[in-house]
C-alpha cells in the first residue's frame, strides 16, 4: 500500500478530501431534525466534579441531541485558558450535529481552583509541576466517568468519544487518550479504548514534565484514533511543534482510499494559534467561511466518530 503524502495544504483542498470522505460515508447533516420531547432541546448546564485527589473540577455539559446516537465531545483549552474559549465551538458541535459535550476547567485553570480540605487556592502559574500530569490521571478519568453515567442513562454513546484540544490541552487528551487504550478488554466488557478521533489545535510536542513521546509505547493509540493537526503555520516555534506530532502519527496512517483516510495536518495561512484559530470565520473550523456549512472540526468529528458503526452498549460504571 502506497505511503500517504504529508498534509501540508491549505484550506481548500482539505476541504475537499473532507467533502469526499463525507460523501463516502454517508453525508453529515448540516442541522439535526429534533423529534418532539424534551432530552431533544439543546441545553447547557454547568457541573461541579470531584477528582479523586479533591478538586472540584468545573464543567460546561451541553446534551445531545440524538439520545444513543449522541457523540461524545471533551473540549479541553489551553494553558491559562479556560472552559469558555470554546463556547461557539461547543454550541455549533450540540446544535448542528447533536453531539453531547462538555468544555472542561482543567486543574488551576478558570473555576478549577478549589481542592476540598486546603484553603490555597490552585493557580495554573503557581501549581507544581507534579500537579500537572494529573490532569490526565485524573482530571479527565473525573470526565470519562461523568460520561459514563451519561452513556448508561442513554443520553450518548461513549463508544464513539472524541476530544478536541489546544495547545497544554490537546497533549493532555492525547496523554489521556493513551490511558484510555491501556485498559485491556475483559471478560465483563471494554474498560476503555473509547477514544476514536483526537482534533489538536497547535498541540504541544513536550509541557511541564508531560511529553507526546509517551504515545509512542501505545501502537494502538497511533495507528487506531482518527487525527487531526491544525497550526497557523506563520508561526514557526508553533508549526514546528504541531510537525513533530503529526510526524509521530505518519508512519501508521498509510491508507489511500478516502473512507479509510484518518490523518489530517492543516497548516493555515495565519499567525493564529490554538483556539484563536476558532475566532477567525474565514479559517473555518467552527463553520464554512460563507457559513452554510459545518467547519473542519464538526467534520472531522462528524466523518471519523459520529457515523462509525460503532453501536451503542450498556457500560459496567466499575470493574
Amino acid at each position: 500500500m502506497s505511503s500517504v503524502p504529508a498534509y501540508s495544504m491549505v484550506r481548500q483542498p482539505l476541504l475537499v478530501w473532507l467533502f469526499v470522505l463525507i460523501l463516502v460515508s454517508g453525508g453529515t447533516s448540516s442541522a439535526y431534525a429534533q423529534p418532539e420531547d424534551d432530552d431533544s432541546k439543546p441545553k447547557q448546564e454547568d457541573v461541579v466534579l470531584p477528582t479523586k485527589d479533591g478538586v472540584q473540577l468545573y464543567c460546561t455539559y451541553y446534551n445531545g441531541l440524538k439520545k444513543k446516537e449522541s457523540t461524545p465531545v471533551i473540549l479541553l483549552h489551553d494553558y491559562k485558558g479556560n472552559r469558555h474559549d470554546w463556547d461557539n465551538l461547543a454550541l455549533e458541535l450540540q446544535k448542528t450535529h447533536g453531539f453531547a459535550v462538555v468544555s472542561v476547567d482543567l486543574r488551576g485553570h478558570g473555576d478549577s481552583t478549589v481542592r476540598k480540605g486546603q484553603d490555597k487556592r490552585l493557580e495554573a502559574d503557581e501549581m507544581p509541576i507534579f500537579e500537572f500530569p494529573q490532569m490526565v490521571g485524573s482530571d479527565l478519568e473525573t470526565i470519562k466517568s461523568f460520561l459514563m453515567e451519561k452513556n448508561n442513562e442513554g443520553k450518548l454513546n461513549i463508544d464513539k468519544l472524541s476530544i478536541c484540544g489546544a495547545g497544554m490541552g490537546a497533549l493532555v487528551g492525547m496523554l489521556w487518550t493513551k490511558q484510555d487504550w491501556s485498559w485491556p478488554v475483559l471478560a465483563t466488557g471494554k474498560q476503555g479504548q473509547d477514544v476514536k478521533a483526537v482534533f489538536m489545535l497547535s498541540p504541544l510536542f513536550g509541557f511541564k514534565g508531560m511529553t507526546m513521546q509517551n504515545i509512542s509505547t501505545t501502537p494502538d493509540v497511533l495507528s487506531r484514533v482518527s487525527i487531526y493537526v491544525a497550526v497557523g503555520k506563520s508561526d514557526s516555534k508553533n508549526l514546528t511543534e504541531s510537525t513533530r506530532v503529526y510526524n509521530l502519527f505518519k508512519p501508521f496512517h498509510r491508507s489511500t482510499r478516502p473512507e479509510d483516510k484518518d490523518l489530517f495536518f492543516e497548516k493555515v495561512e495565519t499567525k493564529l494559534q490554538g483556539t484563536k484559530l476558532l475566532s477567525e470565520p474565514t479559517l473555518g473550523m467552527v463553520d464554512s467561511a460563507d457559513g452554510k456549512s459545518a467547519g473542519h472540526i464538526a467534520q472531522f468529528l462528524d466523518v471519523r466518530a459520529a457515523t462509525q458503526p460503532y453501536p451503542w452498549v450498556q457500560r459496567k460504571t466499575s470493574f
